[in-house]
């Protein structure tokens, strides 16, 4: 939060929480949905249930208007095309 409420060129909310949540900064770590994956299939976390959710960055919106969620969309099927 201090990148967003920080008084010297602030940004907005959802840059920061993309950059916290959705970046590839964490590599293949745990926070990586494959990782994830291959550790609950070795069992890792038995006999705790597990409930696993992940959510694609495509659907994450903060209050945006319909027009710019479906301009953000496009972008990142344009990104998603050319990786």
């Amino acid at each position: 939060m201090r990148r967003v409420e920080r008084s010297r060129n602030p940004i907005p909310f959802r840059e920061a929480w993309v950059d916290s949540f959705v970046s590839d900064k964490f590599g293949a770590a745990t926070t990586h949905w494959r990782k994830l994956e291959d550790r609950v299939q070795r069992g890792v976390g038995n006999p705790c249930p597990l409930v696993l959710i992940g959510l694609p960055p495509n659907i994450v919106t903060f209050g945006e208007a319909v027009s710019e969620v479906q301009k953000l969309i496009a972008e990142g099927e344009q990104e998603s095309k050319t990786e």
